[in-house]
């Protein structure tokens, strides 16, 4: 990564590129991983989680629209699921919840926020947009059923 970052700023000097905010090209010195998406074309600029890996294990994270899909999914998940107790999901949850700017937003079309909503059996969490890029709102969607993520941020 170093030195493709050298390379890159002598080719950025060459062109005669003023970087505004040098910390953020430090910080993509010490970055280990780049997830980076490529969305609307075909996707209409949606996504959503499916799966998550930590402790060396895929497992399958519930695209649910309310509390009673959720529910279900997680009564048929056998042990293919996400465990909300295990120390590791707790860590990759917090980082999800708190390095994440996405929001759910109320509107006309949405007047009713995503807490009361979510207990509805009609609803559909997974229509309600968000603040936020694709990637941090299929992140939202996919925490909220967990614990209220405003919340989590707030605590």
């Amino acid at each position: 990564v170093t030195v493709s970052l050298a390379l890159t700023a002598k080719r950025m000097s060459h062109r005669k590129v003023l970087v505004k905010h040098l910390e953020a090209v430090e910080t993509l010195g010490s970055t280990t991983v780049i997830a980076s998406d490529k969305t609307g074309t075909l996707t209409q600029n949606r996504m959503t989680v499916q799966h998550t890996w930590y402790d060396d294990k895929i497992l399958d994270v519930p695209a649910a629209r309310n509390k009673k899909e959720y529910d279900q999914m997680c009564d048929d998940s056998k042990g293919k699921m996400y465990n909300t107790e295990d120390p590791t999901f707790k860590i990759l949850h917090a980082i999800g919840a708190v390095c994440n700017n996405s929001k759910f937003l109320v509107s006309e079309e949405n007047p009713t926020p995503v807490t009361e909503g979510w207990l509805k059996d009609d609803y559909n969490m997974l229509d309600v947009n968000c603040s936020s890029d694709a990637s941090e709102t299929g992140l939202v969607k996919a925490l909220q059923p967990i614990r209220d993520v405003e919340e989590f941020r707030k605590a």
